[in-house]
């Protein structure tokens, strides 16, 4: 097998090297574990040459994905361009904001991944002028992290936006200047030089 180059701690697709295992006859083998959890032992070369590139979910979410939802009636409908939408944002490297979403980390959960079905159980139509919205903003499309939100409530739950706690309250500049009756910008001024103890002072 020639020297054999050492794959401990290396990724390869879902796989992280963990620890070398006992070699067949023709490649090394490798003590693995996949993103989702599932550890095996993989072959050098289908490491290597990626072949192999995880324990098989990666498969599964690509194929649930793919496949046609079971006859339900609302194909067209907001309710499922939504959730259409919600796994494109998170598989499709292809989609122009795949960094924001699949490119750090965000998934669907498994319910709503393989089933529209579910995802309507738990999520019901879309309410009028709202869209689905991630409570956590680094947190998955799962029932307990998803709501239902205005256009101006979805821009202020993004990772840009400036949260302030104050009084044990805490949410971004414009709601505290909404809330306040104070300009923004008089707000933002004052914060760069006071705490909101002082800033927040009408």
């Amino acid at each position: 097998m020639g020297n054999l180059i050492d794959l401990t701690g290396q990724k390869f697709g879902r796989w992280t090297v963990l620890s070398q295992a006992p070699s067949d006859k023709h490649s090394a083998m490798w003590n693995c574990v996949c993103a989702c959890g599932t550890k095996r032992v993989v072959k050098s070369p289908s490491l290597r040459r990626g072949r192999s590139k995880s324990c098989g979910c990666l498969k599964n979410e690509l194929l649930a994905i793919q496949k046609p939802s079971k006859i339900h009636g609302k194909s067209g409908t907001a309710i499922h361009r939504t959730w259409k939408a919600m796994k494109v944002r998170c598989y499709n490297k292809n989609f122009i904001e795949y960094k924001n979403y699949g490119g750090r980390g965000i998934t669907v959960c498994s319910r709503w991944l393989n089933s529209f079905e579910d995802f309507y159980k738990d999520m019901g139509d879309v309410p009028v002028k709202k869209s689905i919205d991630r409570i956590n903003n680094d947190g998955n499309y799962e029932p307990d992290n998803c709501k239902w939100s205005t256009p101006k409530e979805q821009s202020r739950n993004t990772g840009v936006n400036r949260n302030i706690t104050y009084k044990g309250k805490t949410q971004c500049l414009s709601a505290w200047s909404e809330e306040l009756e104070i300009p923004c910008t008089t707000l933002f001024n004052r914060l760069n030089n006071h705490s909101p103890e002082i800033a927040f002072i009408r």
